[in-house]
């Protein structure tokens, strides 16, 4: 039972089951249930075998009233020559009250420990939404854009906050983790639209001249690096792409990489585990980022007139004839890839040798730079290129710009039953109940022989088997007091077998006498 029921507790809360105070109560009830009455058991055993000892070989009277109150108090198994007398009973009376002490492993079996559950649940999140317009008005959409207008209204670039969340991206080498949306440990999936790179390795040979266009050099230094965007192809109707070029220099030449900006869908699984963000990422690009109507002068403003109050929705036409919405979105994108073509365009010259500074380009803070001044080397790739650009959009969830619902998976700490240990509970019972019935078999043996039972305590079998021997009589009467101080020596130290003893007046009787006076008790002889 005990074994079954910590088997049906195994991994079960606790709070949904049994209290603990009550899985406690009823292990001791168990425990103390076998342990009484196997103890019980043992006892009947011991008696039987020491009156089947004293059948056979004589005991000393103090050592015969040591055994009898042995199972009362464990001191008297501190009497060494009990061994000598008889070595079963007293192995038995060890056991007796070892059996207690065993017992007290059981309850231990069972523990209480934390386990962490699953708990699905809807629930929103935040996510970035370039599609977003805010409150539905022109001027909310506007609010809540990543991008700013010129003085034209047309599309300038990123916004400072942007900009700076960006820039603290690139420079960490890292995502900048958000928020926990939790109380507890929690992992969820969501997609967000967003910008990525496809690259090849070429570039432009108008490179130089665009770089020199927005950053000119003063003297005609040999370039160490260079990067700007495309500007020309963004206002080109054959092309209308975001493209951007770098070369730098590396190992005595030079490598190239030209990257066009896609629209893309990412899935970021993220998951916060003692406060800390994790996340996996899946990129899915979709189609050329395109930069129709976006440099259009007044392009964005709708048709119908602006006002504070206007509403827009998907079928709001811009002055020029493009949709509002998709500007807004696909300005919104351009912006988050700017964020990083801005932050790397420039150029750094031989003259960093002499530490000059760069021209703008901050990737001298980056991972994809390394090395001295006097000898630096590039980490430019098409994949960290997109990994930066992929760390840009991740942070941009730290802007809680708007939320998504979504499934969450919750992770909640409840206590459980573990039954992790169970030879603690199974190896006592069976070592007790093994060792126990091995004396159970010798008192059985015992028994048998002894013909009749025998009784541990009461005062009938006193009474009853120690009439026989007249001089037993004479010591105990000296003793009549009563207590341990007032028996004579001579009766303590008399010795004395159970057997047939003849009186004065030819009677044969059965009963403890002095070992000379003692023959050996047959079955039926009396």
């Amino acid at each position: 039972m005990h074994l079954g029921l910590f088997h049906w507790l195994d991994q079960r809360e606790v709070t949904q089951t049994i209290r603990q105070p009550y899985v406690t109560a009823l292990s001791l009830v168990f425990v103390n249930g076998f342990r009484t009455f196997l103890v019980a058991a043992m006892g009947l055993a011991f008696i039987q075998t020491l009156w089947k000892g004293l059948r056979v070989r004589p005991m000393r009277i103090g050592d015969l009233d040591s055994f009898l109150s042995v199972l009362t108090n464990p001191l008297y198994l501190g009497q060494v020559q009990l061994v000598r007398a008889a070595p079963i009973p007293f192995l038995c009376a060890l056991i007796c009250w070892c059996i207690p002490i065993a017992m007290i492993f059981p309850a231990g079996a069972l523990t209480v420990e934390s386990k962490s559950l699953p708990v699905l649940a809807n629930q929103s999140v935040p996510t970035f939404d370039p599609s977003f317009t805010g409150n539905g008005t022109f001027d909310g959409m506007m609010a809540q854009a990543l991008w700013q207008p010129d003085d034209f209204d047309a599309y300038s670039g990123p916004t400072n906050k942007v900009t700076r969340i960006a820039r603290q991206a690139i420079m960490a080498g890292h995502y900048l983790p958000a928020t926990s949306p939790c109380d507890t440990d929690c992992s969820y999936t969501i997609d967000v639209p967003g910008p990525s790179f496809e690259c090849r390795n070429s570039s432009s040979p108008d490179l130089f001249r665009w770089v020199n266009q927005t950053y000119p050099q003063t003297q005609s230094w040999e370039y160490l690096y260079l990067a700007s965007a495309d500007y020309s192809a963004r206002t080109n109707r054959s092309q209308y792409a975001f493209d951007f070029d770098l070369r730098w220099e590396q190992d005595g030449g030079y490598q190239n990489l030209s990257c066009q900006a896609y629209e893309a869908t990412y899935t970021f699984r993220i998951a916060y585990e003692g406060g800390q963000q994790r996340t996996t990422t899946e990129v899915q690009p979709l189609r050329p980022l395109n930069s129709s109507y976006l440099y259009d002068d007044y392009g964005v403003y709708p048709q119908t007139g602006r006002s504070p109050d206007s509403r827009i929705n998907a079928t709001t036409t811009g002055a020029t004839g493009g949709n509002v919405t998709d500007i807004n979105r696909r300005s919104n994108l351009a912006a988050i890839q700017d964020s990083l073509v801005l932050a790397l365009s420039g150029y750094i010259d031989i003259f960093l040798l002499h530490s000059q500074p760069s021209a703008n380009t901050i990737i001298s803070l980056s991972d994809l730079y390394s090395g001295s001044a006097a000898s630096p080397r590039f980490n430019i790739s098409g994949a960290s290129m997109q990994d930066l650009l992929q760390n840009i959009t991740l942070s941009l969830l730290t802007m809680n710009q708007t939320s998504t619902q979504t499934t969450v998976t919750n992770t909640v700490t409840v206590n459980v039953y573990a039954f992790t240990r169970p030879a603690r509970l199974i190896t006592p019972y069976f070592a007790c109940l093994g060792v126990a019935l091995a004396f159970l078999g010798l008192g059985g043996h015992a028994l048998v022989s002894n013909g009749i039972s025998a009784s541990m305590t009461g005062l009938f079998q006193t009474l009853c088997t120690t009439r026989a021997s007249a001089r037993l009589d004479d010591l105990a009467a000296r003793g009549c007091l009563g207590g341990r101080e007032n028996v004579p020596d001579a009766l303590r130290d008399l010795k004395v077998m159970f057997g047939e003893i003849r009186g004065s007046d030819g009677a044969r009787r059965a009963g403890l006498g002095a070992a000379e006076e003692v023959m050996p008790l047959t079955r039926g002889s009396i």
